[in-house]
């Protein structure tokens, strides 16, 4: 049913554009390609499933692995993710241009004037090479990545934070954090349809590294301040001017901000977006199997999930020295997705 469902979807308008295949074109960009007719040779989406229903999670050989809470830190291992759809199919929005040019629009002589206010933080020339110099120093020195999904008690990330703190040196710090662009334009929420682009856009927090060291109150105060200058309207379009430029000079855009010493750390916050109780399966639940005293999710919830990138750096990307993904917290405790140097 599930698979019937999706390849149903993915046949219904634009929607089609999902079951693409991405081809370079002569200049090395890609383009998708989407057959005219799906077939068993060219499915509109590949899917397997295995049927478990008289076997208890606990008694699976790799179901019982999945993440739970423990008494002390611990390190995750990887967790299922599943998502359905309704039977009411919306439009996509901008499945034949891209939305997010068209909401920066080069031509709009008043966007123009509104300078992005990072631009004098940005790194070039001799500061750009100090920069990617300790970078490539850093990789160079540094064992391969490793990605790990860790829990963290609140006792736990306390005793952390206190340890850092009594470094007797550190550098500055850059926090690259993600947002979503379609919650921050007021044109992109006006849509009645459903965006599947890539809306990600990056606001940057500069944290000295005596201010990186203190208590977190005045680090989240600093970033939050950060966070709001960066996502008005018109510092939005100045963004997404200069990565525009970026992307027709150089093929890719050059975001470095900060100090040419800095520490940089990727942040992505998925905390807000609240995936566990909004994937909400407890309607299909044709009967329910653990039922113990330590339970504590509904029936059709999930207790964790995984969000795993497609590929894993050899090094760090674009100059990262360690990313984060807050997955979410629970009575003050931290599930944390991160990969950075094992």
């Amino acid at each position: 049913m599930l698979h019937h469902t999706l390849s149903r979807l993915l046949e219904i308008g634009d929607w089609r554009k999902l079951g693409g295949r991405l081809q370079l074109k002569e200049n090395g960009r890609p383009e998708i390609h989407v057959p005219r007719t799906f077939t068993s040779e060219r499915p509109a989406v590949a899917f397997t499933h295995e049927a478990l229903f008289e076997m208890r999670i606990n008694e699976h050989p790799a179901a019982r692995h999945l993440p739970k809470p423990t008494d002390g830190p611990s390190i995750q291992p990887i967790s299922v993710e599943s998502q359905f759809f309704a039977e009411e199919v919306p439009p996509i929005v901008g499945a034949r241009k891209d939305i997010l040019w068209a909401a920066e629009n080069p031509n709009d002589e008043a966007k123009k004037a509104i300078l992005f206010s990072l631009e004098r933080k940005r790194l070039k020339g001799p500061g750009l090479a100090r920069f990617l110099f300790r970078y490539m120093w850093d990789r160079f020195w540094n064992p391969a990545w490793k990605r790990r999904m860790i829990f963290l008690p609140r006792e736990v990330f306390a005793l952390l934070q206190s340890l850092f703190q009594q470094e007797p040196k550190s550098r500055p710090i850059t926090v690259a954090s993600f947002l979503n662009a379609r919650f921050r334009l007021p044109r992109l929420l006006k849509s009645e349809g459903v965006y599947v682009q890539n809306m990600t856009l990056l606001a940057y927090t500069f944290l000295s590294s005596q201010l990186a060291r203190g208590p977190v109150g005045p680090i989240a105060l600093t970033h939050r301040r950060h966070l709001i200058e960066q996502t008005t309207e018109q510092q939005l379009h100045s963004f997404l001017q200069i990565v525009r430029k970026d992307i027709e000079s150089r093929r890719r855009p050059r975001l470095y901000f900060g100090e040419s010493v800095s520490l940089a750390i990727l942040l992505n916050s998925l905390t807000k977006a609240d995936l566990i109780k909004v994937a909400d399966f407890g309607a299909a639940v044709l009967s329910q199997g653990e039922n113990t005293e330590s339970r504590n999710n509904p029936p059709g919830t999930m207790v964790t999930y995984y969000n795993l990138a497609l590929t894993l750096p050899s090094g760090s990307p674009n100059g990262i020295h360690f990313s984060v993904e807050t997955m979410g917290r629970t009575t003050g405790s931290w599930e944390i997705s991160c990969h950075g140097h094992g």
